[in-house]
């Protein structure tokens, strides 16, 4: 009961002051990641993660409104999480299984989201349940990399809030799936047509 009354107390003492800061952080983070992974080319010849020039930064720092180093930290430190994310992507050995799949793809699709928070998490995790309907009906699936890049690139062209979208190509390299399978899976699935989308 203790305990209970203690954690009560805590989350009504929490300093508004604190909290508004953490959620301007959260925005500011965002924003610059968005327009980053929406003009910038995350790669070079779609393996090696590009090391972004001061004129590049700067150019963000401008349009965002936001101070240089504010920038360049939080797009270095993207970056680096990017890297951990595809090698530990790599690693990665998925039993088959009823649900295990699925739950495994959301798992993962919540790591990226806290290192790149650029698209709406609760609507890709509805997005990747309609998409496991899809994978049944077709009896299609393919693999984790190329489910969460789809699943992302779905959230984000139905997002009618943002105008810029990200780089499909950007996408792809934080999910650390192939240009073949990410185009071969999303023909096979005709998911412009499914989304509305029009070329």
């Amino acid at each position: 009961m203790s305990n209970i009354l203690r954690s009560k107390t805590y989350v009504m003492s929490l300093d508004p002051k604190k909290l508004e800061e953490n959620i301007s952080f959260k925005l500011r983070r965002s924003k610059i990641l968005h327009y980053f992974i929406s003009a910038f080319s995350l790669t070079k010849n779609d393996t090696t993660l590009i090391t972004i020039s001061n004129q590049g930064l700067e150019r963000i720092s401008e349009k965002i409104g936001l101070p240089y180093n504010q920038v360049y930290a939080y797009i270095r430190q993207f970056l680096a999480q990017v890297a951990y994310f595809r090698k530990l992507s790599q690693g990665c050995k998925i039993r088959r299984g009823s649900g295990n799949m699925e739950r495994k793809t959301r798992i993962y699709l919540h790591k990226i989201h806290r290192f790149a928070p650029v698209f709406d998490y609760e609507r890709a995790r509805l997005n990747l349940k309609m998409f496991y309907r899809l994978f049944s009906k077709q009896r299609y699936l393919p693999s984790i990399s190329t489910r969460l890049a789809l699943v992302i690139y779905i959230t984000d062209e139905l997002d009618k809030d943002k105008k810029d979208k990200l780089l499909q190509k950007n996408i792809r390299s934080i999910c650390s799936c192939s240009a073949y399978a990410y185009h071969n899976a999303k023909n096979r699935l005709d998911i412009d047509r499914l989304i509305g989308k029009k070329e």
